[in-house]
């Protein structure tokens, strides 16, 4: 629960790099920062440290992002400025509705894989079945790369063919 505040927080800003089409900066913080993860988790691990520690581990890469992206994004970011538009917000939620319900159904297909696995198999079955899926993670990084390089050009062509509604 606590890592959820940092992780919102560094989607927000990664959105914004992104939107800057800066996601090399992404790239450049995540890289080190999950290697690190990596190597302090392995090394618990090894010390016989159980899952809270790694848990810990995990909360304070979170917070090592975000607080290493703050200050590429907030000296650009004029908070005076900032106003909520409702009307816009209505009708960007309107005409995104569809992707927030394929995250949602991805989610939880997601999820029915390892409740389903752990009801019928076990624990065991569940541990393989997250060490093979690892496996994928270099080829859902590169097909994540490629949607969000797509994504600022992909908004551009939208706002021009829909220009939002302030109020």
């Amino acid at each position: 629960a606590f890592g959820i505040l940092p992780w919102s927080l560094t989607s927000i800003v990664n959105a914004i790099l992104q939107a800057w089409e800066r996601m090399h900066y992404i790239m450049l913080i995540a890289l080190p920062v999950n290697v690190a993860k990596i190597g302090v988790s392995y090394y618990l691990l090894s010390a016989g440290h159980d899952v809270e520690a790694i848990a810990l581990v995990f909360l304070g890469c979170h917070f090592a992002t975000l607080l290493l992206q703050c200050p590429i994004v907030f000296p650009h970011v004029r908070l005076r400025d900032a106003a909520i538009h409702w009307s816009f917000c209505k009708d960007l939620l309107r005409r995104t509705s569809r992707f927030l319900g394929i995250e949602g159904m991805l989610a939880m297909w997601g999820s029915t894989n390892t409740v389903l696995l752990s009801w019928f198999w076990g624990e065991t079955a569940v541990g393989l079945f997250a060490a093979a899926w690892q496996l994928l993670v270099p080829v859902w990084v590169t097909f994540q790369a490629v949607v969000d390089s797509f994504f600022p050009i992909l908004c551009r062509r939208e706002l021009r063919r829909f220009p939002p509604a302030h109020d």
